[in-house]
């Protein structure tokens, strides 16, 4: 269950966004929040909300799903475009983009 106080960051987190939110996981060190959007990103956030959060770009439509690794230092993120992209946390760059799961 979810503590009361990752409950709050995730309804103030997400509503910022002017599109639907269609997923949000929290970093396994709970530090982080990652949310995917159908304006087309995923984006990693602080989960007490200080400073900017990181667009990850690369779909073309709405991003349904994406999640952290167990270690944090891997994102997987898919979209309505078929794409899986793996994504190094860190440096937020692609690693690896898997197309062709529709």
């Amino acid at each position: 269950m979810w503590a009361a106080s990752q409950r709050w960051a995730l309804i103030v987190l997400t509503h910022s966004y002017t599109k639907p939110v269609n997923s949000a996981r929290f970093s396994p060190d709970g530090q982080h929040v990652v949310t995917a959007s159908d304006d087309g990103t995923a984006r990693v956030r602080r989960a007490d909300g200080v400073g900017t959060p990181v667009e990850l770009r690369g779909y073309e439509g709405p991003v349904q799903s994406a999640a952290f690794s167990s270690d944090g230092t891997i994102l997987a993120s898919a979209g309505d475009d078929g794409k899986v992209i793996l994504w190094n946390v860190e440096r937020q760059w692609p690693l690896a983009i898997l197309a062709g799961h529709l």
